[in-house]
């Protein structure tokens, strides 16, 4: 089972929602389970600076604005000017099997370039890990995602790796649509606040 995005972005990797069209970019998609570990990597090209994504990433109060999977997010604590405690519940489905898997982490951002995500307590989830790395690729960013998630709960083995690429597929496109579009709605804002 593939859970959040993390984050985000995460995850970024479920089941989402977008309202439009956009130039969010699925250059590689690799996936993989070994026993009860999924191992999922994407890389994405989205049309917004490396801030704004960075932005996007870690308004995580509105993670569910880019993910209908996820039911409810919050900072349980800011640990620094980098650093979070991060609480998600996040509800994902593969055929006929969901589950909901609440969980806290801690994630560390190196503005604007560089996220990760550790778990820090779940009874949902054996372990997690995942990050997020930023890059300029002409006049957007350039995403690489990397999650690894062993779920602390029995899994059908028929979902597998193919069933869960074509979730992420989806999920990430959405998710960075939906990441887009409140980039670029924040630059409209930030314009009109400087036209003023």
């Amino acid at each position: 089972m593939v859970t959040k995005s993390s984050a985000a972005v995460a995850a970024l990797v479920l089941a989402l929602t977008s309202a439009g069209a956009s130039a969010a970019e699925v250059l590689r998609v690799d996936v993989s389970r070994v026993d009860k570990r999924f191992s999922v990597s994407t890389e994405v090209l989205v049309d917004a600076t490396m801030p704004q994504v960075f932005d996007v990433l870690t308004d995580f109060e509105r993670l569910a604005d880019l993910s209908g999977s996820i039911e409810e997010s919050r900072v349980e604590e800011v640990v620094s000017d980098r650093e979070w405690l991060v609480y998600t519940r996040v509800k994902g489905c593969a055929f006929f099997f969901c589950r909901s898997v609440r969980r806290t982490e801690r994630v560390r951002g190196r503005y604007p370039c560089e996220l990760s995500a550790v778990l820090k307590d779940s009874q949902d989830l054996a372990l997690s890990n995942t990050n997020w790395r930023l890059s300029p690729s002409g006049d957007g960013t350039r995403l690489e995602f990397s999650t690894y998630v062993e779920p602390g709960f029995w899994v059908p083995g028929r979902i597998g790796a193919r069933t869960i690429r074509r979730m992420v597929i989806g999920a990430v496109v959405d998710s960075m649509e939906a990441a887009e579009q409140r980039a670029a709605s924040a630059a409209a804002v930030s314009a009109m606040r400087g036209s003023q």
